[in-house]
């Protein structure tokens, strides 16, 4: 470091750099001035910065500006002069730039540092990300390459392509697959650049990510052209256990069903036989194997996709068991991604058992000393969910309030119960046939609301609601359409407001009321006061269901008499206007209406002789328009 005088100008460097949720500033005059700011962990008298793990080099001169011989991506760089008040900014330096990088950067002895640039989120600027691409594919033309008679303005070097690569697979972009596969495609045909495993796993990363219905295909032919050139022009291509797992997490990601499971599963079982091969870099674990168990989980055409994930987590345990393989440890995403596999196999009861016996097979492990096997938020959410599928309310909520328990003793949130376990509960219950079914249900969305006064995240959502009302029109209790209605009056009162399915729902439950004269008056009174106070409603507007519920109150509510005739008429010519004439209307009418007052309705748009016969295509347009409109979104 050269020395300085008194005269020098003041020469500040300003290094920010982000850790976690802190920013760390620090800064280095020219020569000691005690009025200012000095970090602690740097001294004015030594040209070494020190931020947490991270050295930064500086060159200190006599001139205004600033020399790093290391520039971070992490740090953003500015420069301040004594004679100036303006503030310089210089643009972070990123891998594609000609200038030193992050990851080779000269130091004062003449050595090499690397740093990862891999991305780690999203890249946000897109259109920077395909400029770049598009000027290196460019660049890399032959006849341009040959050309060029001035350095170019990107190094054209595999560290480059791999960057962009890697940044396209995180990009979440729906042409990302396609510019990392033409940038592959690049490197192969230029004669100065040789991918290796990294630039074709990194492409094989970014078909995974895409979802792709191709990404699957187009992934194994990269591994197999991997095998070929590993053997022999390019031993850098061979295969590793990140190149195998990205090809499995493509099929896995596919979206083909038993074929990309049957695939998945395949490559799975490669690995474990490459793992056994002396020079092999590839060996499986838990994440290829999680892959596995996802595709049969997404699966569901086959009749032992369920089975099939099960079995592959016993493998698992058995390849763990015999000790020579730590990472292919089952954790609790694989426990948790078998049972979501039963209960996507639509075996009910069955697929409830199995669940329940993976689960305690799980919380018994975790109980012997497996901290990493210790039963999430996710775990329960899973298990409630299928004894709700299959009515057994009881166990669900049992398994709510040890939940509950666990997390009040315990204090751990990746065990505390979140909005979908409450309503996987309510939904239990209106499920059930048990005789209390919906007060049990309005006792949990009670609960819920109480607890929200702490924990805002359970605030009871529109499904709260709407599944308690649905419990109540379900039971067989007196007076159920005052108790829907109620719900819907607390709805009102909380930050949730009620849509049309809510008030839907609530004439439904006065569609089903039974009970004497004076409780069906009462279901048709509050249908009638429902269906108006939805009229007026800014939640939401009446929808062909709508029709066809109030419909059916009044089919199930009023005696057959001229008055119900006159309502009939009413709701109907109402519909037709509003263009809300659906299956359910058209059924009700056929039900309600006696022979003069349907081809009354009809007009002349029906010249059939049977109304048996008569369908929603046969009515006008305009009759029907909102509700094809709507379906056809």
């Amino acid at each position: 470091v050269p020395k300085h005088t008194s005269k020098s100008p003041i020469s500040i460097i300003v290094a920010s750099h982000r850790l976690g949720s802190h920013v760390v500033s620090t800064c280095i005059p020219s020569h000691p001035i005690p009025s200012h700011p000095i970090h602690p962990h740097c001294t004015a008298s030594h040209p070494t910065m020190k931020i947490g793990p991270i050295i930064l080099l500086v060159q200190l001169i006599t001139i205004p500006q600033i020399k790093c011989y290391i520039i971070p991506q992490t740090f953003r760089l500015f420069h301040i002069t004594n004679s100036q008040s303006n503030t310089k900014r210089h643009q972070v330096l990123t891998p594609l730039s000609s200038e030193p990088s992050a990851s080779s950067s000269s130091t004062p002895s003449g050595g090499k540092r690397k740093t990862r640039t891999t991305p780690k989120r999203k890249t946000s600027d897109i259109s920077l990300l395909k400029k770049r691409s598009n000027d290196l594919l460019r660049l890399t033309q032959l006849p341009e390459v040959t050309s060029q008679t001035h350095p170019p303005k990107i190094k054209i070097n595999k560290r480059n392509f791999n960057w962009l690569i890697d940044a396209w697979a995180f990009s979440g972009h729906p042409d990302a697959a396609q510019y990392a596969l033409s940038l592959l495609q690049r490197m192969e045909s230029h004669p100065l650049i040789t991918p290796d495993v990294r630039s074709y796993t990194k492409v094989i990363n970014a078909l995974s990510r895409s979802r792709l219905p191709t990404a699957g295909d187009k992934a194994e032919e990269i591994l197999e052209r991997m095998n070929e050139l590993s053997s022999g022009a390019n031993p850098s291509a061979k295969p590793n256990t990140y190149t195998y797992t990205g090809v499995i997490e493509a099929w896995s990601n596919s979206g083909r069903g038993v074929e990309g499971a049957q695939r998945a599963e395949a490559l799975s079982k490669k690995m474990v036989a490459l793992s056994q091969e002396k020079g092999e870099d590839v060996k499986p674990t838990a994440r290829s194997f999680n892959a596995v168990i996802s595709a049969w989980a997404k699966s569901r055409g086959a009749e032992d996709s369920a089975q099939r994930a099960e079995d592959t987590l016993e493998i698992m345990e058995e390849l763990y068991a015999r000790g020579d393989n730590p990472d292919v440890k089952p954790n609790v995403f694989n426990y948790n991604a078998v049972m979501s596999a039963w209960s996507n196999s639509g075996e009910g009861a069955s697929a409830a058992d199995h669940i329940e016996g993976i689960f305690e097979r799980m919380k018994d492990l975790y109980e012997k000393g497996d901290e990493g096997l210790k039963p999430t938020s996710a775990s329960y959410n899973t298990v409630i969910s299928a004894w709700a599928k299959v009515g057994n309310a009881a166990r669900a909520e049992e398994l709510l309030w040890e939940m509950e328990n666990e997390f009040e003793r315990t204090g751990d949130k990746t065990v505390e119960p979140n909005l979908k376990t409450f309503n996987s509960v309510i939904n239990a219950w209106a499920k059930s046939r048990d005789v209390n079914a919906a007060y049990r249900a309005e006792q949990i969305l009670t609960n819920m609301t109480s607890i929200s006064a702490t924990n805002p995240s359970l605030t009871p959502d529109v499904t709260s609601f709407s599944t308690v009302i649905n419990a109540w029109a379900r039971s067989h209790n007196y007076a159920k359409a005052d108790r829907a209605r109620n719900i819907l009056r607390q709805m009102q009162l909380s930050p949730i407001k009620p849509n049309t399915i809510i008030f839907n729902s609530v004439m439904n439950a006065c569609a089903f009321t039974v009970g004497d004269e004076a409780e069906q008056s009462r279901a048709m009174e509050i249908a009638h006061e429902t269906y108006m106070e939805l009229e007026d409603s800014p939640y939401g507007t009446p929808d062909e269901i709508t029709f066809g519920t109030f419909l059916k109150v009044c089919s199930n509510q009023m005696p057959d008499n001229e008055s119900r005739q006159r309502v009939v008429h009413l709701v109907f010519k109402k519909c037709c206007n509003g263009g809300m004439v659906g299956d359910l209307v058209l059924q009700q009418v056929k039900v309600l209406a006696d022979d003069n007052l349907f081809w009354t309705l009809m007009d002349t748009h029906v010249n059939h002789k049977n109304r048996k016969d008569v369908t929603i295509a046969d009515l006008p347009r305009e009759w029907t328009c909102h509700i094809r409109r709507r379906r056809s979104h």
